[in-house]
């Protein structure tokens, strides 16, 4: 991904090329941070390393929740939370191919996207994971921001969109779970 304003009157943003006048009115940040500050090339560093690994780390950290909670229906928790992933995932490809959001060509973020839906996994498994999920969730949609690869909206767009795949199919889930219990018991 390249991001960040580039020489000349053009800017990249997430391979996407735009016209001088676009960056001003909708990348401010890139024009105002100089390019030999230190302390905003060490950030902009680690938000790129952010940006780059969080979503990989999530899904490790819910596969590792999932086999170390023993709990009942292990491999079926697993692939409805990678079906309700990937779910949230295309929906918000399919917003950058529809243009959903007039003259923002990156709406909504894929990256916070997919990781506002394994963190809402992650809840689903276990609500202790409530607690850690909010500042994760924020720190990747700072890191995307940033790294000028996505606007606030981007973000704020996929932290509302994320959440929905993985509650409606996990929720329905549970909620057959729970029904079959109770006709068994009574």
């Amino acid at each position: 991904m390249t991001g960040g304003f580039s020489r000349g009157q053009w800017l990249v943003v997430s391979g996407q090329v735009f016209h001088y006048p676009f960056a001003i009115a909708h990348y401010p940040l890139s024009i105002a941070a100089p390019e030999s500050c230190f302390i905003c090339n060490t950030m902009t560093h680690v938000c790129e390393i952010i940006t780059q690994w969080m979503n990989p780390i999530l899904c490790a950290l819910l596969l590792a929740a999932i086999l170390l909670k023993r709990k009942d229906h292990g491999l079926a928790f697993i692939v409805l939370s990678a079906v309700s992933i990937a779910v949230a995932a295309v929906l918000a490809e399919s917003g950058k191919q529809h243009v959903v959001l007039p003259g923002d060509p990156t709406f909504p973020s894929g990256h916070q996207t997919f990781a506002t839906a394994t963190l809402t996994c992650l809840i689903w498994r276990d609500r202790r994971w409530l607690v850690p999920a909010v500042p994760v969730a924020g720190l990747m949609g700072f890191s995307l921001v940033v790294c000028h690869y996505h606007l606030p909206i981007d973000v704020v767009g996929a932290t509302v969109l994320g959440p929905i795949p993985p509650s409606l199919l996990i929720g329905f889930w549970q909620a057959k779970l729970s029904q079959d219990r109770r006709n068994a018991v009574g």
